[in-house]
């Protein structure tokens, strides 16, 4: 929650004591140093495609860098 709207916490609360303690937790700040140490620890290595679709290769194929030489060289047809 501390870090803006782009995230939304799920609540998997089957009690009301779950449910309690879960929205009592909204009151718990972490410092940016918690945060990084909670972030390293929690991630993880996403693989295959991600790593393929960051190359540059594929970027400059998203981007057109590769494409729109190749359709400049193409003859304009006649119409």
């Amino acid at each position: 929650m501390g870090r803006g709207y782009g995230l939304v916490p799920i609540v998997g609360a089957r009690t009301v004591d779950q449910l309690a303690d879960t929205l009592g937790t909204g009151g718990v700040h972490l410092s940016e140093a918690q945060r990084a140490r909670l972030d390293e620890a929690s991630g993880i290595e996403l693989g295959f495609p991600h790593d393929f679709l960051r190359t540059e290769h594929v970027q400059k194929v998203l981007h057109g860098e590769h494409v729109l030489p190749r359709l400049r060289k193409r003859p304009t047809s006649g119409r």
